[in-house]
């Protein structure tokens, strides 16, 4: 049984490991929608709190008696912080300053690569701002290697590598497409390249930062001048299409420890389905000031009953799952902004639900 509830246009991508799970109703690998509705209205901003019942704090808006927060502030009033705030890293390299950086993204620094130097203009370091049991902790600054370009990365990853090589492989990828609205239809491609080969990485060595790191610069890819994007080119074609099937590799692979991930423009998440159990999951994406998502807004239910409305959600999607008494699956959720890189006439999966 499969439940939707769409409000914009989004898209939203399915993916399990049917050789060992039976989605009921729909045995199905891969499955894309695209949908669009106007009925959402972005509010505006107002520097005053909202009237009872709300009490939105923060430039909230109260909407159906709910308080939708800015990215920055969660809560019932949007009272709390959900960013590490703007400051400065003193380091043996210099000083770097940072903008506030939202929960579960990067930052990247105000410095910049100098002109003379391969990645002239691009930011020279990156951290992540992360929340664990409710503190917020900036982690530790990566500098990026200013004469180092994607090219040398991808030598560097074609042989041999160790976990601690791929992170490096894979922050240093990230921070070189942290301006993707400057990049060219080659260097798209070249980026694509190296992030089908973390993620292929990162699925072997079982090493969930560095898929993190991936979706991360996917996400970042999905903002590339629609100019420079040509999905007739043959190359950004192929690599589309590679790039769709490796990211449901690793959402479906029964033996990883991948889990979720959300970014601005994707959210990926993979559940493990135990053997001999049925049980109902429940995605709601709600709704926010602006299109991007954000992880206080994605809520997962792994033991949902039955499909629940949830007025507050622009995205909901309600699938019963069952598997046998010998194996377990995997199922996994993919929501994301726009289709240039996971269109579904680009990509189609096997019908029947056997793996490819």
């Amino acid at each position: 049984m499969i439940h939707l509830k769409r409000d914009r246009k989004v898209l939203v991508g399915v993916v399990s490991s049917l050789v060992t799970a039976v989605i009921w109703s729909a045995c199905f690998w891969h499955f894309v929608t695209e949908f669009k509705s106007d009925s959402f209205t972005k509010p505006q901003s107002s520097h005053s709190p909202s009237p009872y019942p709300c009490n939105c704090q923060n430039n909230g808006t109260c909407q159906n008696e709910i308080c939708i927060c800015l990215d920055e502030w969660k809560g019932d009033h949007c009272d709390i912080a959900n960013f590490c705030e703007r400051h400065k890293y003193n380091s043996a390299q210099g000083v770097f300053t940072f903008n506030r950086i939202l929960v579960g993204q990067y930052g990247y620094s105000n410095e910049e690569c100098e002109p003379h130097t391969l990645n002239a203009n691009i930011s020279k370091a990156t951290r992540l701002c992360t929340e664990n049991n409710r503190t917020i902790t900036l982690q530790d600054v990566t500098l990026v290697d200013c004469n180092k370009n994607l090219e040398n990365l991808m030598e560097q990853i074609m042989g041999h590598i160790t976990e601690e090589e791929l992170l490096k492989i894979a922050i240093t990828t990230q921070i070189l497409t942290s301006e993707p609205d400057k990049m060219t239809a080659e260097n798209i491609t070249f980026a694509a390249q190296m992030v089908e080969h973390i993620l292929n990485q990162s699925n072997l060595l079982d090493s969930f930062q560095a898929a993190f790191l991936a979706i991360t610069t996917i996400s970042q890819l999905l903002n590339v001048n629609q100019t420079a994007f040509d999905p007739t080119n043959i190359e950004i074609f192929n690599i589309t299409q590679s790039l769709t099937e490796t990211l449901e590799d690793v959402l479906t692979d029964v033996g990883s420890s991948f889990s979720q991930v959300v970014q601005p423009n994707l959210a990926v998440s993979s559940i493990k389905l135990e053997s001999g159990t049925t049980r109902g999951i429940l995605l709601s994406a709600l709704k926010g000031y602006d299109d991007t998502l954000v992880s206080k807004r994605i809520e997962l239910n792994t033991n949902a009953s039955k499909f629940l409305l949830n007025t507050n959600a622009e995205v909901q999607m309600f699938i019963n799952v069952s598997t046998n008494q010998s194996q377990v699956g995997k199922l996994g959720f993919i929501l994301y902004q726009n289709d240039k890189f996971f269109q579904s006439k680009v990509h189609r999966s096997i019908n029947d639900g056997s793996r490819r």
